[in-house]
């Protein structure tokens, strides 16, 4: 049986790709137990990364507090927005609970021509 290899540039572009299906529900990021306040871990930079045609898709950074050197990192890409709690920080942090515990950097970014980020 003879197996080929998949090249890393493909896997990131086949999870990067954005779903072009119908829209969907978004996941939930409600939990029965009550969310954690994370702004005592976390500093929120609310940015948008400029692409090679100029359009602008908003981004939402969260840096563990006093974190020096390097970091791993997690990013999600979203056709369903930004919510944020009262404080200003997404709900979808508790998705990853255990990441930020760990001191992930989480970043968020709405998808081309959705909510805050412009283009079509």
């Amino acid at each position: 049986m003879k197996t080929t290899g998949i090249t890393l540039p493909l896997v990131l572009a086949l999870i990067l790709w954005p779903a072009t299906g119908p829209d969907i529900a978004p996941p939930s990021t409600s939990n029965a137990v009550q969310a954690k306040d994370w702004s005592k871990f976390l500093v929120k930079i609310d940015t948008t990364i400029q692409m090679r045609d100029g359009a602008r898709l908003h981004t939402e950074i969260y840096v563990p507090r006093n974190a020096t050197g390097p970091l791993p990192f997690i990013m999600e890409r979203t056709p369903y927005g930004l919510q944020s709690d009262a404080k200003g920080y997404s709900g979808r942090l508790n998705s990853y609970p255990e990441l930020v515990e760990d001191g992930y950097i989480v970043v968020y970014q709405d998808l081309r021509g959705r909510f805050g980020s412009e283009g079509e």
